[in-house]
């Protein structure tokens, strides 16, 4: 072999890689890889042995690590809940309030599709084989589109555009859309087909996948779920003839009766954490016009007051630490609560079926959100600016904006 024969062995070149931190698996690094690296708290032995928790970046191949579609929270390897309708990745908590098993076939699906019976939850086809519509029992009777109290939908977020109203996949964080609940009771003489009737006529007149109508044992009619929308979409969308003909043609009340009451829900990621503040600040420091604004003064929907609950659980808490996302109430049954995961809800509305009372309330709701995203309040001088006669002061200016928010508080003499 000459000279120019030989070639010098150089060895294979390395190829870089990684070993993903969840599954082990050695990846190499090229132009098609995708590694997510995030710190983690893990468990480490130092040089005399003992074991310690220390905080250090691992990495994780692109089948291990992924954000929950609908919170961002990171999740990993096990984790990670594929749902088998929109092939979206969530958390354990946000695909559970989305999906459910089926207790006849186990096929997942959506909540909005559930069909109760009996204390189980199916699927259509399951629910129409397992024989309710030959059960002769007294507890049996139709339900109609009531469904169950337990029955969650996936929410569908709308809002107002120049072309109409659009749903939309993702909704944007600094719009505060709005869910709400109205509860509803039946007059002493109407009968149980009145309350059926009543209830396909609401459906039947509202668009579709944007109600839901639902038992409560609190109540004798039902609850009033809508989806997720802006306010205004809420007041061009919603079947406001049909909520009076509940009153006038179907036996229903709101306003008079035991626990009905109106419940507004605001996305909580439109609220910064000193916005958040200020609005929970607002509802402390003008209870006594708010319960008369809202019509009741209700054990359900308490203000912060400082006086203990039942359970000995102080109902005013530390307001900076809510704010902050640290605590939430320890009881649900407060003017203000902030137990849910998405949103922020407004508990204390009395019950109505009067369109311009519900209209009033949604206004007042977004009003109240966007005086206290503006409003400065940062010093003891601000103090004044989130009293009543303040923000009353400044709704009225904002009357061809919220004529509804406007009209309630003068009838309610406020």
């Amino acid at each position: 072999m000459s000279a120019q024969d030989f070639i010098p062995d150089e060895g294979v070149p390395d190829v870089p890689t990684f070993e993903c931190h969840e599954c082990g698996t050695e990846v190499e690094i090229n132009d098609y890889t995708e590694s997510f690296t995030t710190s983690r708290a893990v468990r480490v032995r130092d040089n005399q042995g003992y074991w310690h928790w220390s905080t250090t970046e691992v990495t994780y191949c692109e089948d291990c690590y992924s954000l929950c579609y609908n919170c961002d929270t990171e999740i990993v390897g096990d984790d990670i809940m594929t749902s088998s309708h929109d092939n979206r990745q969530r958390c354990g908590d946000c695909h559970g309030d989305r999906h459910v098993e089926c207790d006849g076939c186990g096929d997942e699906m959506w909540h909005r599709d559930v069909y109760n019976y009996d204390g189980n939850s199916y699927c259509e086809d399951c629910y129409d084989s397992v024989g309710h519509d030959d059960c002769e029992s007294d507890d049996y009777y139709d339900r109609g589109p009531i469904r169950s109290y337990s029955t969650k939908f996936s929410p569908v977020f709308r809002e107002l555009s120049d072309s109409g109203i659009r749903a939309l996949m993702t909704p944007r964080r600094d719009v505060p859309y709005m869910g709400w609940e109205l509860e509803t009771n039946m007059k002493g003489d109407a009968g149980r087909d009145s309350r059926i009737n009543g209830a396909n006529m609401l459906i039947e007149s509202a668009p579709e996948d944007y109600l839901m109508l639902k038992e409560d044992g609190s109540i004798t009619g039902f609850e009033i779920v809508t989806h997720p929308a802006t306010y205004d979409a809420h007041l061009a969308m919603f079947p406001w003839d049909a909520l009076r003909r509940l009153a006038t043609e179907f036996g229903q009340t709101s306003w008079r009766g035991a626990g009905a009451g109106l419940h507004v829900h605001i996305s909580k990621g439109s609220f910064s954490k000193f916005h958040l503040g200020k609005f929970l600040q607002f509802h402390d420091k003008n209870a006594t016009q708010l319960i008369k604004l809202a019509g009741r003064d209700s054990s359900y929907s308490k203000f912060g007051r400082e006086t203990d609950n039942p359970w000995g659980d102080n109902i005013k808490a530390n307001r900076v630490r809510q704010a902050l996302g640290k605590e939430v109430n320890n009881d649900r049954y407060v003017a203000v609560n902030l137990q849910n995961n998405h949103t922020v809800e407004l508990r204390y509305f009395r019950g109505s079926l009067l369109p311009s009372t519900v209209k009033g309330v949604l206004e007042f709701t977004h009003s109240v959100w966007t005086y206290t995203r503006d409003v400065k309040c940062t010093n003891i001088k601000d103090h004044a600016n989130i009293l009543w006669p303040a923000y009353r002061e400044w709704v009225t200016t904002q009357a061809d904006t919220y004529p509804h928010a406007n009209q309630l508080i003068i009838t309610r003499g406020l």
